[in-house]
């Protein structure tokens, strides 16, 4: 059987249907022999939720472990005898409580 050369009228395309190298080429037409891709609107969205969260996560591991801050204010309070008061101690056990409902709903 001969071979057209590529390129040529007639000729076979890279995926062997013969006369496709001259068909007219338009607007949704892949060129042969390029590539393609179809990225849907959906795949994009995950890719950016993807990004954000990489870069959330980038910038978390940024922070330091403990917050000087808040250490110093807590040794400031304890100092000043801020958590002895009963107030607190009535905020700190609802809080408590409050944790370990969905334990006891199970």
């Amino acid at each position: 059987m001969p071979v057209d050369p590529v390129g040529q009228p007639g000729s076979t395309d890279p995926l062997g249907e013969p006369g496709a190298a001259a068909r007219p080429r338009g607007p949704g037409r892949p060129v042969p022999g390029s590539d393609q891709a179809d990225i849907s609107g959906e795949a994009e969205s995950r890719l950016e939720v993807h990004e954000l969260v990489s870069a959330v996560r980038l910038a978390a591991q940024a922070l330091p472990d403990v917050r000087e801050d808040k250490v110093l204010k807590a040794r400031h309070r304890i100092s000043q005898g801020y958590y002895n008061r009963s107030e607190v101690h009535g905020t700190l056990v609802d809080t408590l409580l409050r944790s370990f409902q969905p334990f006891e709903e199970s």
